[in-house]
């Protein structure tokens, strides 16, 4: 499986972010629409698992997470992951 650079970097932002952040809800100002960010996201499938990340926007950071982390130095990211297995 060949990741892209950016990919790489985004998955290694959020795993640092996970493991200090927790886990947060999830805010959005628009929970019946789809995102614009989801359209972009970049999907791995292996097996039973599926991994989507997204770089997201400073005005997609706010309206997901409520909070303006591209004013921090922190760079934003969206994972979905899903486990088909049992």
């Amino acid at each position: 499986m060949k990741w892209t650079r950016m990919a790489m970097r985004a998955l290694a932002i959020a795993l640092v972010a996970g493991t200090f952040g927790g886990c947060a809800p999830v805010m959005s100002a628009q929970p019946t629409a789809e995102p614009d960010y989801k359209s972009r996201a970049v999907t791995r499938t292996d097996g039973t698992l599926r991994v989507s990340t997204a770089v997201l926007s400073a005005d997609e950071s706010v309206a997901v997470y409520g909070l303006a982390l591209a004013k921090q130095g922190i760079q934003p990211v969206w994972i979905e992951v899903e486990n088909r297995d049992q």
